[in-house]
């Protein structure tokens, strides 16, 4: 899938950052207070992309491979 839903239990205001393998930031959201963001990458070519998410004082980040 092209879509991936994002759950999270807290309450503070989180950050997506999405970029591709040379580094270049492609999709960027801000501000995100809901409890289920979906982030559609629907309209990326397939490949290897970096998913970093912000959230208060934690950090995600992991890779993300569309088909």
């Amino acid at each position: 899938s092209s879509v991936l839903y994002i759950q999270r239990p807290g309450f503070d205001s989180m950050q997506i950052s999405v970029y591709d393998v040379t580094g270049r930031l492609i999709y960027e959201v801000d501000d995100i207070t809901v409890t289920n963001f979906a982030l559609d990458l629907t309209k990326k070519p397939s490949g290897l992309y970096f998913l970093k998410i912000n959230e208060g004082s934690k950090i995600l980040s992991t890779a993300i491979l569309k088909q």
